[in-house]
């Protein structure tokens, strides 16, 4: 079978410690008037906004405090019209860049949020290029700013979904691990656990192909080197800048080749509670790694694993269950690792991070079913590398709760 993919990303990815200074320079015929989405401190990016004014621009500042619903996002497209903005650039964690990249669809593409939005809208393309758009990311996580989805919430259906077009792809990622160093520990926490689900998801999944292979065994290594420093010493700028890189190949993998059970389960929990996404991913890592690998332990055991689908373009022959015990050999530094030590680390890992429960987040048991279902309406569950049944996925939500 000839080796075959595609892929996709930023138009230019911008990587480096004080790169922010490049800020003017890089966006140098995108306009003149820019929007500049943020969170609800604005005063953090009083270095971008002097960088911008210094490069001749006129920036509007517009905040998203939490993660974005529809309805905001609109709010940011009407400012945007009214202040006559030309270009849209986020500057936050990844709620705050899939806000300003569904601005930026939205702009120039008319009509009804509902008619573009996956799963509870019609799922239309968006037919227009967006408005020029850049995101400088401030935490290491989401990957967000190399990725072609905005994940937005949509409170009356109790859901957070997609808007996703390759329109959505930034004009520039620009990546400047100094901007990640005054985020809290808790957040470093959570989206530096996204970013390692986010790496072992395609890593293990049936959509990964050679590229995102490559992408993912770095990036765990990468987090495997970073992740506890970063949580040790906040000032230690190296380890900032090797977990920005981590979550950069996160992004870049993700965005071509699809997640997991692990995600498919962030969509239902982030739209009915109010818990954070990364957080949601960590606590739900360890249940959800042990329910793929206790099914293809089954198959193993059945001789069906040999069997194994995987998506077309992906790597033929790949064993997800070999993947779990490689992904433990690099995570742990020990060649001997198995997928059963890698449960263990897991979990081990995010009681260390203080991750809270599922329960903690005010979690019901009685809505386990209704979020397994909605679970398995998720387009992220199309990556698992097993079609898990729903009683595998209440099991997994018990686990974590």
């Amino acid at each position: 079978m000839p080796m075959m993919f595609e892929f996709a990303t930023a138009t230019r990815v911008v990587f480096g410690s004080g790169s922010v200074s490049r800020l003017g320079e890089l966006t140098q015929g995108m306009g003149k008037r820019p929007l500049v989405v943020t969170g609800s401190n604005p005063e953090r990016v009083g270095r971008v906004l002097d960088t911008l004014k210094a490069g001749g621009h006129y920036p509007e500042v517009f905040t998203v405090a939490g993660e974005p619903t529809v309805e905001r996002v609109l709010a940011g497209v009407e400012k945007s019209k009214q202040t006559d903005r030309d270009w849209v650039i986020s500057v936050g964690g990844g709620s705050v860049v899939d806000a300003g990249k569904a601005i930026a669809g939205l702009l120039t593409n008319p009509g009804d949020p509902m008619d573009y939005l996956e799963v509870v809208g019609r799922g239309q393309p968006l037919q227009n290029p967006s408005a020029p758009f850049v995101a400088l990311p401030t935490t290491s996580g989401t990957g967000a700013e190399v990725t072609r989805n905005a994940v937005l919430s949509v409170p009356e259906k109790q859901f957070k979904v997609s808007l996703r077009s390759p329109h959505l792809l930034p004009r520039l990622a620009l990546v400047d691990p100094e901007l990640t160093l005054s985020a809290p520990q808790y957040v470093k926490a959570c989206s530096g656990l996204d970013a390692l689900t986010q790496l072992l998801e395609p890593w293990v999944g049936i959509r990964g192909n050679w590229m995102t292979d490559a992408f993912c065994r770095e990036g765990l290594m990468k987090f495997r080197q970073a992740f506890p420093a970063v949580l040790e010493d906040p000032e230690n700028i190296e380890a900032h800048e090797i977990m920005a890189l981590a979550s950069l190949l996160s992004g870049l993998a993700l965005a071509n080749s699809g997640l997991g059970v692990i995600h498919g389960f962030a969509a239902p929990l982030g739209g009915m509670y109010s818990a954070p996404h990364g957080a949601i991913c960590a606590r739900l890592a360890a249940p959800g790694v042990k329910a793929n690998v206790d099914f293809l332990k089954a198959m193993e055991s059945s001789d069906l694993l040999g069997t194994h689908a995987t998506a077309e373009g992906g790597v033929e022959g790949k064993n997800p269950l070999d993947r779990y015990q490689q992904a433990a050999q690099m995570l742990l530094n020990d060649h001997s690792a198995q997928a059963e030590d890698l449960l263990v680390w897991l979990d081990q890992l995010v009681e260390q991070s203080q991750i809270p429960r599922l329960k903690d987040f005010g979690v019901q048991r009685e809505d386990f079913s209704l979020i397994s279902d909605k679970a398995m309406q998720s387009g992220s569950m199309k990556g698992n590398p097993v079609v898990l049944t729903k009683n595998s996925l209440m099991e997994i939500l018990e686990a974590a709760f």
